[in-house]
């Protein structure tokens, strides 16, 4: 296995904490979203309203 320079091993280091942080947050928004179905439609109304200001 060839040896890499210190800024390529740096730099993949942080692509795939990246890339496992996204991941982490994308699985923890799924779960979030699953939970929040039986929420009533009246809090995602006012949601929708904060969002377009």
């Amino acid at each position: 296995m060839p040896q890499m320079s210190p800024i390529m091993w740096t730099l993949m280091m942080m692509i795939t904490s990246m890339m496992m942080i996204q991941m982490k947050s994308m699985l923890y928004f799924e779960f979030k979203k699953k939970k929040k179905k039986k929420e009533n439609k009246k809090t995602k109304k006012k949601m929708k309203n904060n969002w377009k200001g």
